[in-house]
């Protein structure tokens, strides 16, 4: 089948929206849903297969899904927020899932996995939060920042460089080389969506509109054309996607330098997942 020049819809076996999509290649993604219509009702995750032409229900849970994420065809990691269990892992390609519960916490923002045994999650919860590290596949977690850095969005290039958000007044970022055992500030933006680096050079921030950085977070160069994206997602070192809602998305074909807005049949397009150049989901 041929698919339609720009932006079009895909089907999904259930009317729920969308929180996180992650594409491990052109073929394979996963998304995870949003409470339905807002209430504590169930939510899922779907996969696809054959590059979202189909969409199959893998899990079906009461939580509120934030994030997914699979470090190779058979083993990723999703969470959310809700009274019971929040922390998920498979290690099937998303056909089963196993509830981690090592962690009590309820409220789990963001995760990010470097391989398939190291990865960090973040939760703002008042008094059990932090940010967390396994590096067993999260059998068992060690806290590096407590619940007072509120740490919200973390993403991490290898084991031993890392980016996270604090969002206490203004959102600050912060950089570790040694995988997390220390952490300096490197700058403060008015609120952080996402974290994207490419290399330890080259990262973005997503914050109303969005930033580029091109010595690894020191410095930060605002979008010559004052054009945002929530989540953020690269297909190259050159071309990228951005999240926005009122039926558009944002895409930068230059690294970052400037932003324009392409156009989406759907209203809510915030998560964004690229699997190369020309193959992107939004959701």
């Amino acid at each position: 089948s041929h698919n339609p020049p720009g932006w079009y819809q895909q089907t999904l076996p259930v009317n729920d929206n969308i929180n996180d999509i992650f594409f491990l290649d052109s073929l394979n993604g996963w998304a995870v849903t949003d409470y339905q219509g807002g209430s504590a009702d169930t939510s899922y995750i779907i996969r696809t297969t054959n590059g979202g032409n189909n969409w199959e229900i893998n899990y079906k849970t009461f939580v509120q899904f934030n994030t997914i994420q699979f470090v190779d065809s058979a083993i990723g990691y999703a969470c959310g927020i809700g009274a019971g269990p929040e922390l998920f892992k498979s290690t099937n390609g998303g056909v089963n899932w196993e509830i981690l519960n090592v962690l009590t916490f309820t409220w789990k923002s963001d995760l990010t996995f470097v391989n398939k045994d190291t990865g960090w999650v973040t939760s703002t919860d008042p008094f059990d939060g932090g940010l967390f590290k396994t590096t067993n596949g999260g059998v068992t977690w060690q806290r590096q920042l407590d619940e007072t850095y509120k740490p919200e969005v973390v993403f991490f290039l290898n084991k031993d460089t890392g980016w996270v958000s604090s969002n206490v007044s203004t959102d600050r970022l912060f950089r570790t080389t040694n995988g997390g055992l220390n952490w300096s500030m490197q700058y403060g933006f008015n609120n952080i969506n996402d974290i994207v680096f490419l290399d330890g050079s080259n990262g973005y921030v997503s914050s109303g509109i969005n930033y580029r950085t091109t010595n690894g977070g020191f410095n930060w160069i605002p979008s010559e054309t004052n054009v945002g994206g929530i989540k953020l997602s690269f297909g190259s070192d050159s071309v990228g996607w951005g999240g926005v809602n009122f039926n558009k998305i944002s895409k930068t074909t230059n690294k970052g330098i400037s932003w324009y807005y392409q156009s989406s049949p759907i209203f809510d397009n915030t998560s964004v997942s690229a699997s190369d150049n020309l193959k992107a989901w939004a959701g």
